[in-house]
């Protein structure tokens, strides 16, 4: 299977892109590649189900199984960036 290249979308800051990108190279190849076939080539489920070669209903399980886990890794990253920014704001602070 080929790498996807993820582009960003007009509308979504560059910030927001990376900490997209970052949460997306946390999943399988797999799972990337059919992220990237819904959202970036815009395929329908049953055009994914036959490249990936399963049926509709896998397709569809691995898809909403993929954005579920895209969503859980932007919300730790996020909160681990956060953390980590005030750490550095505060640190000198405790010096």
């Amino acid at each position: 299977m080929k790498r996807p290249k993820f582009s960003k979308p007009i509308e979504m800051s560059e910030q927001n892109f990376v900490l997209l990108k970052d949460a997306l190279s946390l999943l399988s190849p797999k799972q990337r590649l059919i992220i990237y076939l819904r959202f970036w080539d815009n395929m329908t489920i049953q055009e994914i189900a036959r490249y990936v070669g399963h049926s509709w209903d896998s397709t569809d399980a691995m898809i909403e199984s993929a954005i579920h886990h895209t969503r859980v890794r932007i919300i730790q990253l996020s909160h681990a960036r956060e953390e980590a920014e005030l750490l550095q704001e505060f640190l000198p602070l405790a010096a």
